[in-house]
């Protein structure tokens, strides 16, 4: 089957980077940020429940040691932790007020940096080099 190409190789550009890693609303969504819920998984830094993410004791710490203090974020009137289902992935990615802290800890960080006038964002290459060492990912 021949297939055309599309009509607007910038748009197709476009879909690629919102596919790849963007904002869903303040947190991380797009193949990254399934793949950081994923790892934080395997590593026992939070554990997938019937209830919803929860911090285990060895991820508060390593939160704690990222920037991110997880006990102040549970004295806030949102939710801690949220499942949010990613539209491209079709799998959960974390959301909630830890989800919103880790995607602006990764921002300060330069781990990751917002493409202008979109919702996408790039990993930059010191992000993926600390991903691949904090949490074994490869992107």
């Amino acid at each position: 089957m021949v297939t055309s190409p599309p009509l607007n190789p910038s748009l197709s550009e476009t879909a690629k980077a919102l596919r790849f890693a963007r904002f869903c609303y303040d947190h991380l969504a797009g193949k990254l940020g399934v793949a950081v819920t994923s790892a934080l998984c395997d590593h026992n830094h939070i554990k997938d429940s019937d209830s919803g993410y929860v911090v285990t004791a060895q991820g508060q710490a390593w939160f704690h040691a990222l920037g991110i203090d997880v006990q102040a974020l549970r004295a806030n009137h949102r939710p801690l932790t949220r499942r949010c289902l990613d539209w491209s992935e079709r799998r959960h990615h974390l959301a909630g007020a830890l989800g919103a802290a880790l995607a602006n800890r990764f921002l300060q960080l330069k781990w990751i940096a917002r493409v202008p006038g979109s919702r996408a964002v790039r990993l930059a290459d010191k992000g993926e080099a600390a991903l691949r060492a904090q949490l074994a990912m490869q992107l």
